[in-house]
């Protein structure tokens, strides 16, 4: 803003502030979060990560989604020919970078200190809601996905999230698993 490039008396709408609002919000707030989230938890728990290439791996993810949705909204402008698909695979990434942030420890890994009044069985279903509603996102990006045309990109999702959640929920990979019947017959041979 500072260079003269998103200002505010710009419209709301206009690629710049679109692409200056998001660096801001996902690019630098939500990073930010994401990195005390993987810093301080495990030193009030007292317990490392068991996967301790996660934090890099959310990093990347978040990372490649928010170019990828800054790169479609310079597409608005016309700096992009083919911008529309890179929307749904945008969202794809980031609910990919943020599922993972949020579930990082779905079994139970860093257990809360015994003066913490959540029984097991609130922790689980509250792990169960988050993954409920996770997978949920995840179904209707990759069903974007599809519908801007990327339908065998959305099958290789569906595909590597069937795998990913074959051990640990049944359901949520059953539900991937019918997405991609769905879309395995519209994928270009």
């Amino acid at each position: 803003m500072s260079a003269g490039w998103g200002y505010p008396d710009a419209v709301l709408a206009a690629p710049s502030t679109l692409v200056l609002v998001h660096l801001v919000t996902l690019g630098w707030l939500s990073l930010l979060l994401c990195g005390a989230l993987f810093q301080f938890v495990p030193v009030l728990v007292a317990k490392p990560l068991r996967h301790p290439q996660l934090p890099l791996i959310t990093l990347l993810l978040l990372v490649a989604g928010l170019l990828t949705l800054l790169s479609g909204f310079l597409g608005l402008d016309g700096a992009l020919g083919s911008y529309r698909v890179l929307f749904p695979i945008a969202s794809t990434l980031l609910a990919a970078g943020f599922g993972q942030a949020a579930l990082w420890h779905p079994r139970g890994e860093h257990r809360m200190s015994p003066a913490t009044p959540a029984t097991n069985a609130q922790r689980m279903h509250a792990a169960q809601c988050a993954s409920t509603g996770l997978v949920g996102i995840l179904l209707a990006s990759l069903e974007a996905l599809a519908a801007a045309g990327q339908v065998d990109a959305a099958c290789r999702f569906a595909g590597q999230a069937c795998v990913s959640l074959r051990h640990d929920d049944a359901h949520g990979e059953r539900q991937f698993n019918a997405l991609l019947h769905r879309l395995a017959p519209r994928v270009p041979w």
